[in-house]
């Protein structure tokens, strides 16, 4: 049997440096449990069904602050990436950027 995890996701805002710090904008915040082994496209799926928005109008972007350490947020943009995550920094909160199909994020 696959080990379930509990991720903290933050949502409805994004990123902004100040000076040499970034800091998340997130007005909201969730928690969705999952297998440790989740897949990057099933997580993006089950977030983007648990948030109620339209895939085929918005896209979703995965995001968290590397702790004590002054770096942009690093994004996830796979499996591979996910279970670095999981594995290391799942006690961080998840951050998740949803953006307009075809508009360009920063």
């Amino acid at each position: 049997m696959t080990e379930k995890v509990r991720l903290i996701v933050s949502h409805d805002r994004n990123f902004t440096n100040y000076g040499e710090e970034w800091k998340w904008g997130g007005k909201r915040t969730m928690s969705i449990k999952v297998a440790s082994d989740i897949a990057y496209d099933e997580l993006v799926y089950r977030l983007m069904e648990k948030l109620n928005v339209d895939d085929n109008r918005f896209t979703c972007h995965l995001k968290f602050i590397l702790l004590a350490m002054n770096l942009p947020p690093a994004q996830l943009n796979e499996d591979d990436d996910l279970q670095w995550y999981i594995s290391i920094y799942k006690e961080t909160t998840l951050c998740d950027v949803v953006d307009q199909r075809g508009i360009p994020t920063v």
